[in-house]
């Protein structure tokens, strides 16, 4: 277990170590650096973001040694505070890839996704945040950092289809002269049309949390 002084201890270590930089080539530097990072990246992608950015720009030996201890920091994070390694299932792991899960499945049996596992001949195939994806261009990502991406997508994406919704909303509004609930919503009897426009109004009301059933 890690205490208190340990902490302290590594952190006066770190002091060390930065001081004793100056001496060193900055290109090197940089490049060690950027290695001790993208191996961290596999481990707590989302943690490593900043660093990464800082270690791309050009840098003098005074920016690389607080970068360097910026590293250190994350370390000493994540070695406290990392959590058990999580299980996906061949679903998700389909899901974040934009697959079926009869790809990924062959993917394990080719060797393309490296570390997955089953329990039996028949059994579903469970893929740890640790296993390996081997692109067609020989690169390697770790299944955590392609779980990443999706949901760092999913979310950028977010804002913009709740614009979309929000525009079908004010047209349908536009186009009957008022809300849902003071329109359709209040007729027996709809024609085709307008049961095609009820239809595509309620989902975009439901969507943005406007329509409760």
């Amino acid at each position: 277990m890690t205490t208190v002084m340990d902490r302290e201890k590594a952190k006066c270590w770190v002091e060390r170590m930065k001081a004793q930089l100056q001496d060193e080539k900055v290109e090197e530097l940089a490049s060690f650096l950027k290695y001790l990072t993208n191996v961290l990246e596999r481990v707590e992608p989302h943690k490593t973001e900043q660093l990464m950015s800082r270690l791309h720009q050009p840098q003098n030996v005074d920016e690389l040694a607080s970068c360097f201890e910026q590293l250190c920091e994350l370390v000493i994070d994540v070695g406290e505070n990392h959590h058990l390694t999580k299980v996906y299932k061949t679903s998700e792991v389909a899901k974040f890839m934009g697959v079926t899960v009869a790809t990924v499945n062959n993917w394990i049996k080719e060797g393309k996704i490296k570390g997955a596992h089953k329990a039996g001949k028949n059994a579903h195939a469970k893929i740890p945040e640790t296993a390996l994806y081997i692109t067609s261009s020989n690169e390697v990502m770790t299944i955590k950092e392609i779980a990443y991406l999706y949901e760092k997508e999913q979310k950028q994406h977010l804002p913009q289809v709740e614009n979309e919704l929000l525009e079908t909303i004010q047209f349908f509004n536009k186009k009957y002269n008022g809300t849902y609930f003071e329109t359709l919503a209040k007729k027996d009897v709809l024609t085709p049309e307008e049961q095609r426009d009820a239809s595509e109004w309620t989902y975009a009301l439901k969507k943005v949390g406007l329509f409760d059933e």
